[in-house]
């Protein structure tokens, strides 16, 4: 007997468990259509089945969730952390901290090595592509 986290939904393929493994996948960077492979389910079932069912989606945005929150844990927690901290608040903050861009406007990116004519010519010829 199916457990109630398989439970499908009515009238639907779709259960709870389904849309816990999919929104995984999706938080991780996968298109819909990579994320479904292998479910026996289509894109237009899967999208059709959390259109007609809000618990299905809420159930997905949750999913994604975890996913982001475990991956930010990892991301602060390990040897980097001062460093990824950083780029997190300012990241988030940009408004409220500002950069190195606000201080001087004009200041152009370089790149350690390269020759500024060398820079010159690339970025002359990036604005032609």
């Amino acid at each position: 007997m199916p457990t109630p986290q398989e439970q499908p939904v009515p009238d639907s393929k779709v259960t709870p468990a389904l849309v816990d493994r999919v929104s995984e996948r999706l938080a991780m960077g996968m298109p819909l259509k990579m994320a479904l492979a292998g479910e026996n389910l289509t894109r237009a079932e899967y999208k059709d089945a959390l259109q007609k069912h809000p618990e299905l989606q809420d159930l997905q945005e949750l999913g994604k969730r975890k996913v982001l929150e475990n991956a930010y844990s990892i991301l602060l927690q390990g040897d980097q952390a001062p460093a990824n901290w950083r780029w997190l608040i300012e990241l988030i903050y940009k408004d409220i901290i500002g950069g190195q861009d606000e201080d001087f406007p004009n200041q152009k990116q370089t790149i350690f090595g390269f020759p500024e004519e060398v820079l010159n010519q690339i970025r002359e010829h990036a604005k032609h592509l």
